[in-house]
């Protein structure tokens, strides 16, 4: 049996281009007088998942129950695993933990909100509306090829 059925290596390939090898989404963040941007990296599905179960929906949560996971958990580990701040000068640093805590306890909800918002953008409605694309290009070239 071929490992490289109908070509999946290519598959994957064109894929991984598209989906991982982006450099993410950046949302502005003011800190008292002082502008700043939050980078958040494309993670993949398998780390995506990871982190959806470490941080289950809190049960009094809405938003939580919704989506399926603690939102600000998840913000938060996301951040202290992957994010990075650009700061003016156009320096790009990576906070440790405590600077992560810090900066959410004093950026506050509207952060914390957005980059949850983000997160659900890049990890669960991009991905859908991807396969939801592929799905109607599918149909269409299955139509025509029909007719």
């Amino acid at each position: 049996m071929s490992t490289s059925a109908f070509g999946l290596d290519a598959i994957l390939d064109a894929a991984a281009e598209e989906v991982l090898d982006k450099p993410g989404e950046t949302i502005g963040v003011t800190i008292g007088a002082t502008e700043i941007t939050v980078e958040l990296p494309y993670i993949g599905g398998i780390r995506w998942s990871d982190l959806v179960a470490a941080n289950p929906p809190r049960s009094n949560a809405t938003g939580d129950l919704v989506v399926g996971y603690n939102e600000t958990g998840l913000a938060l580990e996301y951040a202290k695993r992957w994010g990075i701040l650009i700061q003016p000068d156009g320096e790009r640093v990576k906070p440790d933990g405590e600077q992560w805590n810090r900066l959410f306890n004093v950026a506050g909800a509207p952060v914390i909100n957005s980059i949850a918002l983000t997160l659900y953008v890049m990890n669960v409605q991009m991905p859908m509306d991807r396969a939801s694309a592929a799905g109607k290009d599918s149909s269409a070239s299955s139509k025509t090829a029909r007719a």
